[in-house]
């Protein structure tokens, strides 16, 4: 199975006492966790007015290590200031040019990127062509692992591999039968209850470790631009994404409320990203939500 790789950049938040700016980046121990079980490398990407990881701090160097992690500076203009508006946008930036860069260039890994907030953002001018595009949205039950070590991840990560991979095989299969045109509803609603399938048999293997989880969200998007199927696809979303499936109470249910966890489809229009392969833009997005699980 071909390597997927994660393109992650540094967050710029206002302190506590919100009269200020911290923008020291970093990433938040969580989301590495999350990284890690998912994605097989992880590129911090930074704008050289801020200067990437620190590859001494002790919460890193086992990833280094193992070359699981990197970290890559982009350059920027030195008149730009953190504070300027452009420098508040840097990172973005930074992180869909080294996007470019990569997956014209690396034939072996292919990389998606990690962005926050329930919108793709992507830079775009009024000359941008819109596509249509599908998105397949993993609400609130993608498990992730948390309180536990980064080798603890790592070693589950390798002994259950089988798990993970048939989740990315599915996520993949979509892709395929889409390309090929030729689906029907009930084909799709196979499809989406494998994914809930897979999900379910994570879920097992990480309460047999006897990891506390969290809930997260990922959303997908496909290309659909060369492609017939969205004319298929626009009378059935509506069914597909109501065909409601059954989760375990233990994955719903968080300190007493109840959570709506779900997989949808849906068509959206999304900026072409000029220059790119296509097969590049096929994964093109995480969004994360973390949900404390009830144990």
């Amino acid at each position: 199975m071909r390597t997927r790789g994660i393109i992650i950049t540094g967050k710029s938040f206002l302190t506590k006492n919100q009269t200020s700016l911290d923008l020291s980046g970093g990433i938040d121990e969580n989301s590495l966790r999350r990284y890690l079980v998912y994605w097989d490398e992880i590129h911090y990407v930074d704008p050289s007015l801020f200067g990437g990881l620190n590859k001494s701090d002790s919460n890193y160097k086992l990833l280094f290590d193992e070359k699981i992690l990197k970290s890559i500076i982009i350059d920027f203009p030195k008149e730009i200031t953190p504070l300027s508006p452009i420098g508040l946008a840097s990172r973005e930036l930074a992180q869909m040019d080294y996007y470019n860069q990569i997956n014209n260039s690396n034939q072996e890994v292919l990389f998606s990127i990690a962005q926050s907030g329930n919108i793709l953002k992507l830079p775009s001018n009024n000359k941008n062509e819109k596509i249509n595009t599908l998105e397949l949205s993993i609400e609130n039950y993608l498990p992730i692992p948390v309180n536990c070590s980064f080798d603890k991840v790592l070693e589950f990560k390798e002994k259950r591999s089988s798990e993970l991979f048939a989740f990315r095989d599915r996520i993949n299969e979509l892709k395929i039968t889409l390309e090929k045109e030729n689906y029907s509803k009930d084909s799709l609603i196979r499809l989406k209850e494998k994914i809930h399938k897979n999900l379910l048999d994570i879920h097992k293997v990480m309460d047999e470790n006897k990891f506390q989880k969290i809930l997260s969200t990922m959303k997908t998007y496909l290309n659909l631009e060369d492609s017939k199927a969205v004319n298929v696809l626009l009378p059935l979303i509506g069914e597909i994404t109501g065909n409601k499936l059954e989760l375990p109470s233990g994955y719903g249910g968080v300190a007493g409320l109840i959570i709506n966890a779900a997989i949808n489809l849906s068509i959206k229009k999304q900026t072409k990203l000029e220059g790119l392969p296509k097969e590049t833009q096929d994964f093109a997005y995480l969004y994360y939500m973390e949900k404390l699980e009830k144990k």
